[in-house]
């Protein structure tokens, strides 16, 4: 093995060939001599190769993968992709490569790890934590997972088959002379599953071989005869190409140069020609196993704004926000925003009138539908009411039992949702002598104060239904959220000794229908649709 710069590494078979290879016998016989004797049965032969490129990863030698990449794209071949995730995602050369053809079909994306570690030197559960993290990543840059594990080293062990199973990993590819096929002479190999569900298609040669820190190239012929021996042994055969197979070389022989040997390149043609006149296909290893790749994202991201448009008496500040990993694009002239536009990176900040319009395009490419937030700024006019439900119908009692009424803020679609508040008033009476503090204020869902507004000694409440007012001190203000409940709490007295407060339940007048309704808690939460609180809500100043 040959370290690249900057941390970022190659791999190849040479620690596990090094001392079983004769130079000039090393590659004529590599195929039905690559592994144990015993012969396994098949379900069917696809007379196929599948060529795997180990080690794609960002910066290194850049140049001479995306050429490698070029060869087949040129050909129209199926390229199977091993990523180190931890090293990929930020080299546009590499990146927009490998996309441009996964979009298209032509290119199978597999991962090869997060670091190039040897994978058999882990727990299963640092195993399957490192795999997770990089289908993740995966997720994340290309809009879907792989079911696909390149090991590094070409080695595993069994806790690496149980982390796959766990993470829905589905194909396996080390090589034939992994210890694990030693150890287990029996395992069936794809088109057959083990009995974890996993398909071990290990490859059976490659364009090139490190040995004793020396690199040697097989020539076509050589690579077709392994292709040949294992084709006609198992039915398929993978291949295993590295960057570093057609790169120029520093005088030291093995340092690769970013620069792309005419020579060494040209091998793909050939053995593709070869494959092709052989009769075989090319494939991918979804396709050699007979499953269908992991399904691409089509669904396009939702974003929304907050506070949503409105009349407000001060400027404002808005947030955009994505439910997936996404690009906003957004304009403030009015005009419809575009891939060129401003992209969002900080709260937009609107302090006159302004027509906002936004969308997201998510990493599979997907893009929302273009919204618009119209903000209507009139400094000065205060108070602005934002809530006034005040239609009496009837109060319901808060002690022990029942603790806490409230105006729940179900949706981001709410009026309230993005409103700035700092006055709360409920219509509020006492039966019996309770005491006690009762708190008004927005409450969590574990019924914990997320803002107080005010306290009220129970006994000083009046035995008639009155208003009460509960405001924030000073030049404070609170921004409604989605999710966030208004109301009261009282945890003292009994079912004799109690606070009640006043609902508005005007069927004919509701205050938001669903976006925003009554909840009250006594050991959970219990919504109640067509209730609202007698509740006035007001911002005071700017």
């Amino acid at each position: 093995m040959v370290l690249a710069p900057k941390g970022i590494v190659q791999c190849s078979t040479a620690s596990v060939l090094a001392v079983m290879l004769v130079l000039s016998s090393v590659f004529v016989g590599i195929g039905s001599s690559y592994y144990y004797s015993a012969k396994p049965a098949f379900a069917a032969s696809c007379d196929c190769v599948i060529f795997r490129l180990d080690d794609v990863q960002d910066y290194w030698i850049n140049n001479v993968q995306v050429a490698v990449m070029d060869k087949f794209i040129s050909k129209n071949t199926r390229l199977t992709l091993g990523e180190i995730m931890n090293f990929f995602g930020s080299d546009s050369l590499v990146v927009d490569k490998t996309k441009q053809e996964g979009n298209a079909g032509l290119f199978e994306y597999a991962l090869h790890g997060w670091n190039h570690d040897d994978y058999t030197t882990f727990s299963q559960s640092k195993q399957q934590s490192e795999l997770q993290k990089a289908n993740d990543k995966r997720q994340s840059l290309y809009g879907k997972k792989s079911n696909i594990f390149i090991t590094p080293y070409n080695v595993f062990n069994a806790n690496t088959l149980t982390a796959m199973q766990n993470l829905g990993l589905k194909v396996i590819s080390a090589d034939m002379f992994a210890s694990y096929y030693e150890d287990n002479p029996s395992t069936p190999l794809a088109p057959s599953a083990d009995n974890r569900g996993i398909y071990h298609a290990p490859e059976v040669t490659a364009f090139s071989e490190w040995t004793n820190n020396q690199h040697f190239q097989l020539t076509s012929s050589q690579i077709l005869s392994g292709i040949d021996s294992s084709i006609e042994e198992r039915g398929w055969a993978v291949v295993t190409l590295h960057p570093q197979d057609f790169s120029n070389y520093a005088p030291d022989g093995v340092t690769a140069l970013n620069s792309v040997n005419a020579n060494s390149i040209a091998r793909i043609d050939s053995v593709i020609n070869g494959i092709s006149s052989r009769g075989y296909s090319i494939k991918s290893f979804n396709e050699l196993v007979g499953i269908a790749s992991p399904p691409s994202d089509t669904t396009p991201p939702v974003v929304t704004a907050m506070p949503a448009g409105g009349s407000y008496p001060s400027a404002q500040s808005v947030t955009l926000t994505a439910n997936e990993q996404a690009t906003i694009y957004y304009t403030t002239n009015g005009s419809a925003p575009t891939t060129s536009s401003p992209i969002y990176s900080s709260p937009i900040s609107i302090t006159a009138t302004t027509t906002l319009k936004f969308f997201a395009r998510d990493t599979a490419g997907n893009s929302s539908p273009v919204r618009t937030e119209i903000y209507t700024i009139s400094p000065g006019t205060f108070p602005v009411t934002r809530m006034s439900d005040t239609t009496q119908t009837y109060g319901l009692s808060l002690y022990s039992a029942t603790q806490s009424h409230v105006e729940f803020v179900s949706s981001s679609a709410s009026q309230l949702a993005g409103k700035s508040i700092n006055e709360i008033t409920l219509k509020l009476r006492k039966t019996g002598a309770p005491t006690g503090t009762v708190q008004v204020g927005i409450f969590n869902p574990d019924l914990t104060v997320k803002k107080l507004f005010g306290t009220k000694d129970a006994t000083t409440i009046t035995t008639t239904y009155t208003d009460y007012v509960f405001t924030l001190s000073s030049n404070e203000l609170y921004t409604i959220q989605s999710g966030d409940r208004i109301g009261i709490k009282y945890a003292g007295g009994n079912s004799n000794n109690f606070i009640a407060v006043m609902l508005d339940r005007d069927a004919a007048d509701p205050f938001d229908g669903t976006n925003t309704y009554r909840q009250q808690y006594g050991t959970s939460w219990l919504g109640y649709t067509g209730d609202d609180m007698y509740m006035i809500l007001k911002q005071t100043h700017g």
